[in-house]
């Protein structure tokens, strides 16, 4: 039991423990809103900054009396696009109706990151790609970043007057892919090349099932390009079954046209040499010649020369190709000893 003297000593010492907890409680409390104080401050200095430079930004494009250069407002309409700003869209509608180059060209370029997230923003680019805000090249490759948004908008265009509109929305279909629409069928007749050679690019890419159909009409298109981009979507659909039909082709008056026919039979590799061995028998030379080439790079003919396998063959690939291929050919087989890795073509193949 402690006794009077003894609760005179303890009681200062009690005292001084609650007070010094009082000022550590009082401290940190004094402390923590200091913090959290300069914390608020920071916040409300971005919010302000922020706010400031938008609204400077939106003063910047509001200018209506050209006082701000061009290429100013062109990098205002840019960043505003940036931060999302909820006037964002009446400003890029805006810009693309300008007068100034400079700013249609950022609205475009603008809108391909803010159609990411914003219909409206694909919208605008499908109305620049029909009004020729811009280029349509630029307007296009904008649209081809947002794929596959774009989809059923660019249907619509199949139909447009315009051959560049229906042109770009084909291209466009074909980058996007996705199901095959009737419409794109129905443009490789279309009056305009561009148009008929887009059709079939965005048939192939869809896997619509007329593709191959459609490659082997524009096969004798009346256009060379058209022909020539007819040449290699053959021979991808296909496959080697069609080379027959490409052979007369290696004897078109384009050279644009035998170098796609040539290519694209090359491309189908060395089981199409049953296929194009009747054509080393063709009345047209530049037929007969072709196949001699296309043979020569797939290695036919240096197969030949070493395995000695069908000298009838080979004899009849010289003559197609005449005496500078068959001294290339042997004077290449002796320089270029035979590598396991370049064996020779199996006799199946060859026969």
């Amino acid at each position: 039991m402690l006794t009077g003297l003894t609760l005179t000593g303890v009681l200062p010492v009690l005292v001084g423990i609650a007070v010094a907890a009082w000022l550590a409680l009082v401290a940190a409390a004094l402390g923590s809103r200091l913090v959290g104080g300069r914390r608020r401050r920071r916040l409300d200095t971005a919010v302000t900054v922020g706010s400031v430079r938008e609204r400077h930004l939106v003063a910047v494009l509001d200018d209506r009396d050209g006082h701000r250069p061009d290429a100013e407002r062109a990098r205002a309409l840019t960043t505003l696009g940036r931060s999302d700003h909820p006037d964002s869209r009446e400003f890029f509608e805006r810009a693309l109706r300008s007068g100034d180059e400079e700013l249609r060209r950022a609205a475009v370029a603008g809108l391909g990151q803010l159609g990411v997230t914003h219909d409206w923003a694909v919208d605008a680019l499908i109305t620049a790609l029909m009004d020729g805000t811009d280029t349509p090249v630029r307007v296009a490759t904008q649209l081809a970043r947002l794929a596959p948004r774009p989809g059923p908008r660019l249907v619509a265009l199949l139909d447009h007057p315009d051959e560049v509109v229906r042109f770009w929305s084909a291209r466009l279909i074909a980058v996007q892919g996705g199901p095959p629409h009737a419409r794109i069928a129905e443009l490789t007749h279309d009056p305009s090349p561009r148009v008929r050679a887009a059709a079939l690019a965005a048939l192939r890419a869809t896997a619509d099932p007329d593709a191959l159909r459609s490659a082997l009409e524009l096969l004798a298109d009346d256009v060379a390009p058209v022909r020539a981009h007819a040449c290699r979507a053959t021979a991808a659909l296909g496959g080697v079954s069609m080379a027959g039909f490409l052979l007369p082709l290696l004897a078109d008056g384009s050279w644009w046209v035998r170098e796609a026919a040539q290519e694209s039979i090359r491309g189908l590799g060395p089981a199409v040499v049953g296929f194009v061995a009747p054509g080393l028998s063709s009345p047209d030379e530049p037929v007969r010649r072709g196949v001699a080439i296309v043979l020569q790079d797939l290695g036919i003919v240096d197969s030949l020369i070493r395995t000695g396998h069908d000298r009838t063959l080979l004899e009849r690939i010289y003559a197609a190709g005449g005496d500078d291929l068959r001294r290339a050919a042997e004077e290449r087989v002796v320089r270029t000893p035979a590598r396991a890795d370049r064996s020779a073509v199996p006799a199946a193949v060859l026969g």
